[in-house]
């Protein structure tokens, strides 16, 4: 591993993972990098089972002055990699690449550190990028439609916007990471929290990279498979037991805006239970709806009232039949 002579302005952080196929390119968007200022990039390889390791220590040789490569003795996953990796960036500045996508603007670093130096409110700076679907699927932008300019943690609670290869966040906002940052399976939208803690999110209306999805997805429309949607649940309930938890890291400074996204998860979790006939977990997240934001408007009436009666007549009597299930 070759130690940066000085500090740069920038680290690029990336991990790497069994990314054998896509990891040249990540890498080469990289390099191809055209800055007023020096940048380095660090990655993370974490025993890939694949030929990524040696793509990656063979750009190390030849870009020594600019990557530096952390090739683990063991796979330590996704979440302590990261953390080792990221803590390894010594840059002002660490810019956010995963193994799997890859930038496709020159001046992609330069535009984005330009913005964050040009007003000290801000924490993070972020792009739209292309979302690429290596089945086939007609490519979409990741932001459909008008964002705004500058963004708060309040926009932050209502869903995480921010696409992880266009971050861009001023380095050692905070000490460390709390302990709690290790219960969740979404590193990057805690990241994003803990960063805007400190400083507003700024938005370039520039394509200026890619997303790339690379496993085979299951469409929304319909009625949802069984194993789709109880990966939907599970996912839901980390996020309720999420703003729990940075509610009580922000000291309830925001518990109105969590609260508004608790009523709205806990409607979502009523309707999947309704759809697998769980009628005592759609009593409880109903009313968990409720109590969460008696007022929610966002919530349609036709849909709640649907629910209601869903949950209070036994699924044989539904639609009107009239009759008993037949056995």
């Amino acid at each position: 591993m070759t130690t940066p002579k000085q500090l740069p302005k920038i680290s690029v952080w990336m991990i790497a993972y069994n990314h054998e196929k896509y990891i040249a390119q990540a890498i080469e968007s990289v390099m191809m990098q055209k800055t007023n200022f020096d940048y380095e990039l660090v990655i993370g390889e974490d025993c890939s089972t694949d030929g990524t390791r040696a793509i990656v220590a063979d750009y190390q040789r030849r870009y020594p002055d600019r990557i530096r490569a952390f090739l683990r003795e063991k796979n330590l996953g996704m979440m302590e990699n990261s953390v080792r990796t990221l803590t390894a960036c010594c840059g002002q500045y660490v810019a956010i690449l995963e193994g799997d996508d890859y930038w496709t603007d020159t001046l992609k670093l330069q535009k984005q550190v330009t913005r964050l130096e040009a007003d000290s409110s801000l924490a993070i700076c972020f792009h739209n990028v292309e979302i690429v679907y290596d089945d086939g699927r007609k490519s979409e932008h990741y932001l459909k439609k008008k964002f705004k300019e500058i963004s708060t943690i309040e926009d932050l609670i209502q869903r995480d916007f921010i696409p992880t290869c266009s971050t861009v966040f001023r380095n050692g906002l905070f000490k460390e990471l709390p302990p709690w940052f290790w219960e969740y399976s979404f590193g990057d939208w805690t990241l994003h929290f803990l960063n805007a803690e400190h400083g507003n999110i700024a938005y370039l209306d520039e394509i200026m990279g890619v997303y790339r999805i690379h496993r085979g997805g299951v469409s929304s429309k319909g009625d949802l498979p069984d194993e789709r949607r109880q990966n939907l649940i599970k996912s839901y309930q980390e996020v309720l037991r999420f703003y729990r938890q940075i509610d009580e890291h922000f000291a309830h400074k925001y518990s109105k805006a969590i609260a508004h996204e608790t009523s709205n998860y806990s409607w979502f979790l009523a309707q999947l239970y309704d759809e697998v006939g769980d009628r005592g977990n759609v009593w409880r997240y109903l009313a968990k709806s409720i109590f969460s934001d008696p007022r929610n408007t966002e919530i349609s009436g036709r849909h709640f009232a649907r629910t209601v009666l869903n949950a209070c007549v036994p699924r044989g009597f539904r639609r009107g039949t009239g009759s008993k299930p037949s056995e």
